[in-house]
Parts: structure tokens; C-alpha cells; sequence
């Protein structure tokens, strides 16, 4: 079972960029019901009124297979509306999107 429990999350304080090591400490292999643990983490952080948090966790969970995959991308996609497209894809990912748009655009000239 997971090994972090919710009071160490409660225990753990977090500020400014220490949420990315929060986040990286948390165990992405909780198994196919880990959805409970993913549960308790966010209503954490959405007591807390972070929702930069809240989208970022949902950013990395809903790659995890889990039996509530769809209810985390549901939340994620409805977030996402209203992140900027570099908060979405990393820049290097972003240009190489480019590029293959630029190149097909120019091939179709």
C-alpha cells in the first residue's frame, strides 16, 4: 500500500516552489485504487486555496492508470481552459509542436 501517509501531508508544510518536491515525493505506482489517497491529497490542497497545486497534481496524476482516471482528466481539462499553454506542455514539447505546424504549413503552400 502507499507509504506516505495523509497526516504526513498534513504535517508537511509547503510553499512556493517546495510544491513541486511535495509533489515528486508523492509515489506515482499507488496501484490501479490509489484514487482515495489522490482524493484526500487534493482536498488538502483545495483547502488550502491552492489551486496552482491542485491543477498541478491533477497535471501528473491523470498519467497514472487508475480506476478514477476519468474523473481526474474531467477536472484537469476543465482547469486547463484557463492555464496558459505553457503551464499545459513543457517548452520543449511546445517547440516541436511548432515546428511540425510550420513544416506542414509550408509543405501545403
Amino acid at each position: 500500500m502507499l507509504k506516505l501517509s495523509l497526516l504526513t501531508l498534513r504535517a508537511w508544510p509547503v510553499t512556493g516552489n517546495q510544491a513541486a518536491a511535495k509533489i515528486s515525493a508523492v509515489p506515482d505506482k499507488g496501484g490501479f485504487l490509489a484514487h482515495v489517497f489522490w482524493d484526500k491529497y487534493l482536498e488538502y490542497e483545495e483547502r488550502q486555496e491552492a489551486h496552482d497545486r491542485v491543477f498541478a497534481i491533477l497535471k501528473r496524476v491523470i498519467h497514472i492508470p487508475m480506476h478514477q482516471y476519468a474523473r481526474y482528466f474531467d477536472r484537469f481539462h476543465k482547469m486547463s481552459v484557463a492555464q496558459p499553454i505553457t503551464a499545459l506542455e513543457s517548452a520543449d514539447v511546445l517547440a516541436r509542436y511548432r515546428s511540425e505546424v510550420l513544416a506542414e504549413s509550408s509543405c501545403s503552400e
